[in-house]
C-alpha cells in the first residue's frame, strides 16, 4: 500500500517487463565494454555463476522483506528492489542456455537439443508450483534465505570452477578449406 491506495498485484507481475525493457540497453552497454577489455568477456560460465549470485542477492532482499516489516505488510521499496534483482539476474542467466546449446552441441543434433533446453525450462517452470507449496510448510524468511544461500553458494562454486569448465569445453576449429 501507498498511504490508502493498495497496489494491484497485476503491477508486481509488470515489474518484470519493465525491468527488462529499462535495464536491458544498459546490459547490453556493460556486456559490450566487457567484452572489449584486453583480457576479453567473462565466459559462459562466469555470466552463469553472476546470474546466480544475483538470483541469490534478490531472496536476500525478498527475506529481508519480512524481516524488516514487523507486524505490518512489507514496504513497497523491498518487494520493488527484489522484482528488479531477481529480472536483473534473469537477463544474466536465461540467454546463456540457447547460446551455449548452440555453441557446443554437434550440427546433427542441435534442434534436439535445443528441444531438450525448452523442454528443461518447461518442467523448471511446471516445479514452481510444488516447490513454492512445499516452502509454505517453513517460516518465510528463514527459507528464503536458505533459497538464497542455496544459489549464491551455486554461483560462487561455478565462478571458482570456471577454468576447469572451459577447458571442458575447448571448441573445435574448423580446417581449413585448402586448393590444391
Amino acid at each position: 500500500m501507498i498511504g490508502n491506495f493498495q497496489v494491484p498485484t497485476a503491477w508486481f507481475d509488470s515489474l518484470n517487463a519493465l525491468a527488462c525493457i529499462s535495464l536491458g540497453p544498459i546490459l547490453g552497454k556493460v556486456w559490450s565494454k566487457l567484452a572489449k577489455r584486453p583480457q576479453g568477456d567473462l565466459s559462459m560460465f562466469k555470466k552463469t555463476a553472476l546470474g546466480m549470485i544475483l538470483l541469490g542477492l534478490s531472496y536476500v532482499i525478498f527475506a529481508m522483506a519480512d524481516v524488516t516489516r514487523g507486524g505490518s505488510l512489507a514496504p513497497l521499496a523491498w518487494i520493488i528492489a527484489f522484482g528488479i534483482v531477481l529480472s536483473l539476474g534473469e537477463m544474466v542467466f536465461s540467454p546463456l542456455g540457447n547460446s551455449f546449446i548452440s555453441k557446443f552441441s554437434p550440427p546433427k543434433l542441435l534442434s534436439s537439443m535445443m528441444s531438450v533446453w525448452v523442454l528443461a525450462v518447461f518442467f523448471a517452470a511446471k516445479s514452481y508450483g510444488w516447490v513454492y507449496e512445499f516452502t509454505l510448510k517453513f517460516k518465510f524468511a528463514p527459507t528464503y534465505f536458505v533459497i538464497a544461500a542455496i544459489a549464491a553458494g551455486a554461483g560462487i562454486i561455478l565462478w571458482l570452477l570456471d577454468g576447469k569448465l572451459n577447458s571442458l569445453v575447448v571448441e573445435e576449429e574448423e580446417p581449413l578449406n585448402e586448393a590444391v
